[in-house]
């Protein structure tokens, strides 16, 4: 590849990420541990574009284009598909052991999973949805890539909205503050800076975002401990941002394609990410350390682009979805505390 050049507004940013320990670039990864995959999910006919876990670790979501598939974790096997999702099932939100809220175009759909029916259509974005995430226990986020945030009860009244010049990438709520963390960017312009963007759900007011990477922003989770927030984009890294100042702690270099999704293992350090996208091969899925960096596992597991990750709330397993149509489901235990 060729050589990385700085765009980073902030050349003290890239001093003190440099002089750091917290993210060492370029290490080796180890071996000695890794997941082992138990099962392979090939009934898609598109991209498989987001991935969720039920409450209890047992059932597994797949979103793809107008169709989400139910995995078993104990039977290895789909145990249905609903059909009714407008355009790419992009995200996907378990709210309760039978309701799920899917986002696909234009709309959010809340889905009895009981009985396969739809139980309310909550509108008012022009773009795919990207993004969900609950707000106590009637409210919840919805972003979409037209760059719109909506926040509204679960009943379908709309309490606030926002609306950013970029399109809204990804998002994440901060739990027990009124905080969501967007992610921005467009994808189509490589050279364009991606952003987060701090959100007071309480206000109206539109925050100005923070400028971090040098491509769009394509995933947001937050740190296990809930005092960073991860960043992954288009330009190949992962930046570390603290919420408390909202300032970058750390990057991670080490993959060689834009890496396009994240997920955190449960009660641990470890994160997961998977890239992918402007060439084949370095399709790749990681695991490495929040505070040291180190990679513990490195893999090309699928022959197109990663696109989700999603680790059960056990920790046990860990699920990949791709552009290549299908999922690979993980047994990650030697991960977890």
């Amino acid at each position: 590849m060729p050589e990385r050049r700085c765009s980073f507004p902030l050349l003290a940013f890239f001093s003190a990420v440099l002089a750091s320990s917290v993210m060492q670039p370029r290490l080796r990864a180890d071996e000695s541990e890794g997941p082992v995959q138990v099962a392979a999910i090939s009934d898609f006919d598109d991209w498989v574009v987001s991935l969720a876990w039920s409450r209890d670790s047992k059932t597994l979501y797949c979103g793809s284009y107008e169709n989400v598939v139910t995995w078993s974790v104990d039977s290895k096997d789909t145990t249905a598909q609903n059909d009714q999702v407008s355009g790419y099932a992009s995200s996907l939100l378990p709210i309760s052991d039978s309701q799920l809220l899917i986002g696909g175009y234009q709309k959010a759909l809340l889905l009895d999973l009981k009985t396969g029916e739809i139980l309310r259509e909550f509108r008012g974005h022009r773009g795919q949805v990207t993004g969900l995430a609950m707000v106590g226990e009637k409210s919840f986020v919805s972003c979409s890539d037209d760059g719109t945030v909506q926040l509204q009860t679960v009943d379908g009244e709309v309490v606030r909205k926002w609306s950013f010049e970029l399109p809204a990438t990804s998002m994440v709520v901060i739990p027990g503050k009124e905080l969501a963390v967007i992610g921005l960017g467009d994808e189509t312009r490589v050279t364009q800076p991606g952003s987060i963007a701090f959100l007071d759900l309480s206000d109206e007011a539109l925050p100005e975002p923070t400028e971090l990477h040098k491509s769009a922003v394509t995933s947001v989770r937050l740190s296990d401990d809930g005092k960073s927030v991860l960043s992954a984009s288009f330009d190949e890294t992962v930046i570390v941002t603290s919420i408390e100042s909202r300032e970058p702690t750390g990057i991670f270099r080490e993959h060689a394609r834009p890496v396009n999704c994240l997920a955190m293992v449960p009660s641990t350090e470890w994160v997961v990410s998977g890239s992918g996208g402007r060439f084949k091969k370095k399709n790749e899925l990681k695991i490495w350390q929040l505070t040291s960096g180190r990679v513990a596992f490195n893999g090309e597991p699928h022959g197109e682009r990663i696109r989700c990750v999603a680790v059960s709330p056990d920790g046990k397993y860990l699920a990949v979805g791709s552009y290549d149509e299908t999922v690979s489901v993980w047994d990650i235990s030697a991960f977890a505390k």
